[in-house]
């Protein structure tokens, strides 16, 4: 009697995340296959900056942002194109603020769906304030089924993530939890929607520090 060989599938690891190199230098040239996305700024008398903390960028393929034939019409294409662009600088140079010594940066950081939730968010951002957030928490079905110590907590910290320096107000499970509790009714409604947005931002962030 023969006992048939028991195989095990292999364990598959985690892809990694591919990587763009951060440079310091502006580049001599770029080849046409290539965009370049980059941060400056300048050093003046009054205000003297490093020659090492002047520029960032990083190089990727043309194809990554380039608008697919057809798109849209040919009279505005090029309009959006280069907002697109500059867009990619804008979501970069946010990123360089918190990032200024990394030597190298998830690709997907830019890449069109990246570039899109960012333009979504700022938008969302020169709507919505801290006291437009408030006043919707204490109407919210979402926050009313909630336990008093944690309607507390929410009414007292979500208006802030419409602050700058809302990525620091929770951490990665706390922002998970978060987007869990919403009410699904409510998930549509603008204050909702920046709410779900920056929590994905905290826990997009964080594992984008992981992948280092």
């Amino acid at each position: 009697m023969t006992t048939a060989a028991q195989t095990t599938a292999p364990v598959q690891a985690d892809p990694v995340q591919p990587m763009l190199q951060v440079i310091s230098t502006p580049p001599a040239e770029v080849s046409k296959d290539s965009q370049l996305i980059s941060w400056s700024r300048r050093s003046t008398e009054k205000n003297p900056v490093p020659a090492a903390q002047r520029f960032r960028g990083v190089i990727q393929p043309v194809s990554v942002l380039t608008l697919p034939d057809g798109s849209t019409t040919s009279k505005f294409s090029r309009l959006l194109q280069n907002t697109i662009n500059d867009l990619a600088d804008a979501r970069f140079t946010a990123w360089v603020k918190d990032n200024m010594h990394a030597a190298e940066m998830p690709a997907s950081f830019t890449s069109m769906d990246s570039i899109l939730a960012f333009y979504s968010e700022e938008k969302q951002r020169q709507t919505i304030d801290g006291d437009k957030l408030a006043a919707w928490l204490k109407t919210s079905k979402t926050v009313a089924a909630l336990p008093a110590a944690t309607q507390k907590s929410w009414l007292e910290k979500l208006p802030k993530m419409a602050a700058p320096g809302f990525a620091n107000i929770f951490t990665r499970d706390q922002a998970a939890t978060i987007i869990s509790r919403f009410d699904e009714s409510e998930c549509d409604a603008p204050e909702a929607a920046f709410i779900i947005t920056r929590c994905n931002t905290i826990i997009n962030k964080v594992s984008e520090v992981d992948a280092f």
